[in-house]
């Protein structure tokens, strides 16, 4: 169990207190009184002495002020902490815990400051500092160190002298919001929040994206109307020309029955017929010539091809053949070299060779023997390079043949593509020349001009048809424009489209942790899980506070059941209980709730503020809060402040803490310890 330590505290020009005032709580004992003299109050009896005013529950405004900035009591202005005779206007707040962290807190009438260090053998400088960059963040560093947000704080460490704050004064919402700080709960809170702000800002994204996508709808729709106009234009367009061009022929047609209709116009037509093939006759030529130039390269390209691959597979036949000659040259030298080893063989030791007729000798033959073998050997050798380069070249030959072959075919075809366009070719060249030699027959002014008007028909439908064949029309540029338009719509709806759906699928979504994180999801789950342990805890601090003759329960709803014990049927209703009952009730409540953080947070503070605890409760209650307190200075220092007579003579034998209010300042005149 972790305990947060308080060691040191010093107020100057702080609310009270003007000159620099210390407490060192590793002094005292764990049960403290906390008195107080006002000195400054004028009573007509001069033996009757005032504490009020004295200063003795700022000692617990200052230290819940230097541990996290802000202040119990709610002042109008931060600045108003600041004693009014401070001469530099500035309030400062030192605080030390666990032996190795420091705290000084200044207030200013323009703002305030914070620093923090951390030293195990009390060295506060710059090379102890540990403040961040940012007020805000070393406050939050600091709730992280205490290990106590400052609602816990409140809620188990400081007991104020009203009834004001305590949990059960608070109504249903603000009890659940305490129970929940003091469990950590905050993030899920927050988290339920930014669920909300996700699912309200999601919703109010799929409406915009809806509203848009009408928007895009219709704006593509113009778009669809805009490119079909442009098409069905373009096609009209061409079907005018057509029609034009059509009307053309056939007036062109027309103005032909009527030359041919005439003596002379058969022979004008036929003229004129031969003149319009002449250019065509002339065309085909050209072109026939160029084909056949590039045929005669080609036949000539494919012949000096033919003729190297013809030279190469020549001499790779010449390249077989002394391979063929030299194998069989190896291998009659291998036979040789076999009989050779044979006849060595049949001679016997002592008796004469049949070659020299020498003695033999067989200690001669072995190693004639041998050589012969590594004669063989080699020459094998020598015979299977020359099968593998056989065969390589086999492949080769056989290749190089399927190419000759090839090209052969090649040749073949060019050769009969150019005598079939030669025979083409003299054919035009006898028709042109024929063409040419026809001469223009004698005319009337009439067929002349009919003449001449045929011609200019012609052109014009010449001219009308090439532009149709081209596919270059008034409107192709309009409907390319119109249909890249109309395309970049269709795809911005889709990506539209895309977006409004993950939109919309995210609303489970966010929807499923909003309920998750709300009122009745898993805030609602580990509050039900802690009320069973919050009652048992209860019960336990209502023992020394009112001997058990009470008990108080809460529900799933943190509402309070309020009973008699042993229960007699009409409960207690908390409202209509005496002061002092509900004193003890809310300190019992207090003080489990000091437990189950430090069970839950596995952190406590190592000290108590009991301001005026014996407020409204009788002397039979006053003895059940010094058991209560007896019970809290075993594990924690117990600061008692209070007014009650009988509480104080309990008390005599505990450290005293005394301040004194005298001329506008209080100061901390004696701190009796009684170890």
């Amino acid at each position: 169990m972790k305990t947060t330590r308080i060691n040191y505290l010093s107020m100057t020009n702080f609310i009270c207190f003007r000159e620099k005032q210390e407490i060192f709580f590793d002094k005292l004992s764990n049960i403290i009184s906390v008195v107080g003299e006002n000195r400054d109050a004028k009573s007509p009896d001069s033996k009757i002495k005032s504490s009020n005013g004295s200063g003795k529950s700022t000692v617990a405004e200052a230290l819940y002020y230097a541990i996290f900035g802000e202040t119990i009591k709610k002042f109008g202005k931060n600045s108003q902490i600041i004693h009014n005779l401070a001469p530099d206007g500035v309030a400062t707040v030192e605080c030390i815990f666990n032996n190795e962290y420091r705290i000084v807190r200044t207030q200013k009438k323009t703002g305030s400051s914070v620093h923090l260090w951390k030293s195990n053998n009390q060295v506060w400088d710059k090379s102890t500092e540990i403040t961040r960059s940012t007020k805000v963040e070393t406050d939050k560093y600091i709730v992280e160190l205490v290990g106590l947000s400052s609602e816990a704080f409140v809620n188990i460490a400081l007991f104020s002298d009203d009834q004001k704050g305590c949990f059960l004064e608070c109504d249903a919402k603000a009890k659940r919001d305490v129970v929940e700080a003091l469990m950590s709960l905050a993030i899920y809170r927050e988290r339920q929040e930014k669920a909300n702000q996700l699912v309200n800002s999601t919703k109010a994204e799929i409406k915009e994206l809806k509203r848009l996508h009408q928007a895009i709808e219709d704006n593509l729709k113009s778009c669809k109307d805009a490119y079909n106009d442009s098409v069905k234009k373009d096609e009209q367009w061409k079907v005018t020309l057509k029609q034009e061009r059509d009307n053309l022929i056939k007036k062109a047609k027309a103005k032909k029955e009527e030359i041919e209709s005439s003596e002379t116009g058969t022979e004008l037509l036929l003229y004129q017929e031969i003149q319009e093939r002449i250019p065509k006759l002339e065309k085909e030529i050209v072109k026939l010539e160029a084909s056949q130039e590039i045929l005669k390269k080609k036949i000539e390209a494919t012949a000096k091809l033919l003729e190297e691959r013809r030279r190469e597979q020549g001499e790779l036949i010449a390249n077989l053949k002394d391979l063929n000659r030299r194998m069989t040259f190896n291998d009659g030298e291998v036979n040789k070299l076999i009989q050779h080893i044979k006849d060595l063989q049949e001679n016997k030791h002592g008796t004469k060779c049949n070659h020299c007729f020498g003695v033999v000798d067989f200690s001669n033959i072995e190693p004639l023997i041998q050589s012969d073998k590594d004669k063989i050997k080699e020459y094998n050798n020598l015979i299977a390079v020359d099968k593998q380069e056989v065969k390589v070249l086999q492949e080769v030959g056989n290749k190089r043949k399927a190419e000759i072959d090839t090209v052969e075919n090649l040749r073949k075809k060019d050769e009969e593509s150019y005598r079939v366009s030669d025979v083409s070719l003299k054919k035009l060249r006898a028709d042109l020349t024929r063409d040419l030699s026809v001469k223009e027959p004698q005319s009337d002014s009439k067929v002349l001009i009919l003449k001449n008007e045929i011609e200019r028909l012609k052109t014009e439908a010449k001219e009308k048809n090439d532009q149709l064949a081209s596919g270059v029309t008034p409107f192709v540029d309009l409907i390319a424009s119109n249909k890249k338009r109309m395309e970049d719509v269709e795809v911005f709806l889709a990506e539209h489209e895309n977006k409004m759906k993950e939109s919309e699928a995210n609303i489970p979504y966010y929807e499923y942790w909003r309920i998750g994180f709300g009122d009745n999801g898993i805030r609602q789950n580990i509050l039900e899980g802690i009320i069973p342990v919050l009652n048992q805890c209860v019960a336990s601090w209502l023992q020394p506070l009112v001997a058990n003759t009470i008990t108080l329960k809460f529900n799933s709803n943190l509402e309070e059941i309020i009973e008699r014990n042993p229960p007699d049927g009409d409960p207690y209703v908390y409202s209509g209980m005496s002061a002092g009952q509900r004193r003890r009730l809310n300190l019992a409540v207090s003080h489990a709730f000091a437990d189950i953080m430090a069970v839950s947070n596995g952190t406590r503070p190592s000290l108590v503020f009991l301001d005026e605890v014996t407020t409204n409760i009788d002397p039979m209650g006053v003895q059940g809060i010094y058991n209560m307190i007896q019970d809290l200075s075993k594990d924690k220092q117990v600061f008692v402040t209070t007014h009650d007579h009988d509480l104080l003579e309990m008390l005599e034998i505990s450290d005293t803490i005394k301040l004194i209010h005298e001329g506008g300042k209080t100061t901390i005149e004696t701190i009796a310890c009684k170890k």
